[in-house]
């Protein structure tokens, strides 16, 4: 079974740093599957993320306002779900395994594209340990390593994720920790589908 982690709900700290800048950002995260998922970030400022497929949505609820962008990256942020289904998005994402490599308890997975993407996957016992994308014609590259799991029910969920993004001229450090994790939920569909509400400001872009 090569789980990493499923459906949960859990609070976390986000430290980011960007060309010398460091900024630390508090709240909770709904982990619904690949690529979706929802952000209540509560300190410093007030905002949501809200990840499906490759579009974020960031809401300013207090300053009423929100940006859509298109996600070039759709490892941008580092929150990825167990082998198989991560595995599952990247051939709905166009991409082709080219190879599996075994040493020892560590599998490694070698994905390509057509349009000149390479995808890395490291699992161990069962939790993937480590991830790279690389986009060689658009200059992107992300690496994440997953570390300090727990295990509840028959997840395994990694409390702390690091990553690494360059790409535009810039390089993005990420690290995150999550505390008071929780499996047990529902998830209510204003979460599961948000909307931005009727009559906020939207500015559209690409990341």
């Amino acid at each position: 079974m090569f789980f990493l982690f499923a459906l949960f709900l859990a609070d976390f700290e986000r430290y980011v740093k960007v060309d010398g800048e460091e900024n630390l950002t508090k709240g909770e995260i709904y982990y619904i599957s690949p690529f979706h998922f929802y952000l209540n970030v509560k300190e410093p400022l007030r905002q949501v993320f809200f990840e499906r497929g490759d579009t974020l949505i960031i809401y300013y609820p207090l300053h009423k306002k929100a940006f859509k962008f298109h996600l070039l990256n759709p490892f941008s942020l580092p929150l990825l779900a167990e082998v198989k289904s991560v595995n599952i998005a990247l051939l709905r994402l166009g991409m082709r395994i080219l190879r599996k490599e075994t040493n020892g308890e560590r599998n490694r997975f070698i994905w390509t594209s057509s349009a000149g993407e390479y995808v890395e996957i490291e699992e161990e016992k069962g939790h993937i340990v480590y991830f790279k994308y690389l986009h060689k014609k658009m200059g992107l590259k992300t690496e994440i390593n997953f570390s300090k799991f727990i295990k509840i029910e028959n997840s395994w969920i990694p409390t702390e994720i690091t990553a690494t993004g360059s790409g535009r001229g810039k390089t993005v450090r990420q690290k995150w920790l999550f505390y008071n994790v929780r499996t047990d939920i529902t998830i209510p569909d204003s979460i599961k589908n948000f909307k931005i509400p009727q009559g906020i400001p939207v500015e559209v872009g690409e990341l």
